[in-house]
């Protein structure tokens, strides 16, 4: 994932067997996209169905359409346009968890990322996915 204008980038492409990238198609055996995204103050992960992607035009279907790339938006983040809000008002459907950095003094809660701890809660917008999401913890 890079980050361009604030808004964090994902590639998401294949090698063909001729050689040139092209976006991932419905008919491939992926299932899920998992994309994690954060910044200094929160880290979560999106977890798309390859369906859903195929939906709003990311996936190809039988080799037709598709992209190389597209946008993430995290329930944190701030939009700054139309087309960002829109993008983001499905993807927080997808994004089930997120961990909030914050400092703790108490010895219970020791972090591997600077001396605070991550802490899990979930998103209350993402029904569908819980069960699955809770399967992964």
């Amino acid at each position: 994932m890079t980050r361009h204008v604030g808004d964090p980038f994902v590639t998401v492409w294949k090698r063909s067997v001729g050689g040139p990238i092209q976006p991932f198609d419905a008919t491939d055996p992926v299932h899920l996209f998992v994309i994690n995204t954060g910044d200094r103050d929160h880290f979560g992960l999106f977890i798309f169905p390859v369906g859903m992607l195929r939906e709003h035009g990311v996936v190809s279907a039988t080799g037709s359409g598709g992209k190389r790339s597209f946008r993430v938006y995290p329930p944190w983040m701030r939009t700054t346009n139309r087309q960002a809000s829109s993008a983001q008002a499905w993807h927080v459907d997808y994004f089930p968890a997120r961990w909030a950095r914050h400092t703790c003094r108490h010895r219970s809660c020791p972090s591997p990322i600077t001396g605070g701890s991550l802490h899990l809660s979930a998103h209350p917008q993402s029904q569908h996915l819980r069960p699955f999401h809770r399967g992964l913890i």
